[in-house]
């Protein structure tokens, strides 16, 4: 027998009740896994430039004056605490975004897409990174200033958006996409900076340098973390002929690059470890939580239209 509509409209409360608590515990947990993520990524991020320098390009770094070497080693600390100061503001950004309107993805899609999030990994700067981090500048760098946030469930009380299973996943993903382009910002950042160092080769283009991750060696190399070992095809000037003047011919490089990898960095880091395993907790919880809003939804369906019929059919 279908239960009643009053029964199951207090049942999806219950589970309204628990995805708010739920919703808390997500933004808890990403606070203290952005602050970690953030120092981690400062430390791991100055160490495979502190490779890349010594092991990479040895001669390279000796050749610049010890006043060269102290402004690259301070621009490369300014990268690293925009970095971890954009980090730390993603999850405030993303709660804006959340309130706005837009086209969301069906909600068994973004349930989902829960058990694997695409991050990007490749160091590769988007169309849309630049504004992000524009935007992102202005956030703080401390995680006390999101401790006394307001609480997600509270914030859609206040507009007209209701808080459900896939807005919630559409915030995570969010958050997780978020920092893969961070990420990929930073590696980027870091290379050219390098190279504007005369670190790295001068030769490679800068489309080059964002998409060297796709070329990444697989003979057997050995592969340090957080680095790219990557050979490419440049193009570099020769002495001018006569039958020629502006003769080129391409010239095979190995590089050495930046190339933070979020699996790498989590892996090196135990504080980072241990907060991402307690949003994957969480992530299974909104998932069944997910499968059971879905369910009720049903039995709210059928029952509602038993209603509708009995209600409007009459025997001639």
């Amino acid at each position: 027998m279908t239960a009643s509509v009053e029964r199951i409209e207090q049942e999806i409360a219950l589970l309204d009740q628990a995805l708010a608590t739920l919703a808390q515990a997500f933004q808890t947990a990403y606070a203290g896994y952005l602050s970690a993520l953030g120092q981690a990524v400062r430390k791991q991020h100055v160490l495979a430039a502190y490779q890349v320098c010594t092991q990479g390009y040895p001669q390279q770094f000796l050749n610049l004056s010890v006043r060269q070497r102290q402004i690259l080693q301070q621009a490369l600390q300014n990268l690293a605490k925009q970095a971890q100061a954009n980090l730390l503001g993603l999850q405030r950004f993303q709660q804006e975004e959340l309130k706005q309107p837009a086209v969301l993805l069906q909600q068994e899609e973004l349930l989902n897409r829960l058990e694997e999030p695409t991050i990007p990994q490749s160091g590769c700067l988007t169309e849309n990174q630049g504004s992000q981090a524009t935007e992102l500048e202005a956030m703080p760098a401390n995680v006390d200033d999101f401790a006394s946030d307001q609480p997600i469930a509270e914030q859609f009380l206040q507009t007209e958006i209701p808080l459900t299973p896939a807005r919630l996943a559409h915030w995570q993903l969010g958050i997780e996409h978020g920092i893969g382009k961070e990420l990929a910002a930073i590696s980027h950042q870091t290379n050219r900076l390098l190279q504007q160092s005369n670190i790295l080769p001068s030769q490679l283009p800068d489309g080059l340098l964002q998409h060297a991750s796709k070329t990444e060696l697989a003979d057997g190399v050995p592969r340090s973390p957080n680095l790219l070992n990557v050979l490419v095809e440049a193009v570099s000037d020769i002495e001018a002929t006569q039958e020629n003047d502006d003769a080129k011919v391409p010239e095979i490089l190995q590089v050495l690059a930046i190339h933070l990898r979020l699996v790498e960095i989590e892996f090196a880091d135990p504080p980072t470890m241990a907060a991402r395993s307690k949003i994957r907790e969480l992530i299974a919880r909104l998932k069944k939580l997910g499968r059971d809003y879905r369910k009720k939804q049903r039995e709210y369906a059928i029952a509602a239209a038993q209603d509708a019929w009995r209600a409007s059919w009459f025997e001639e």
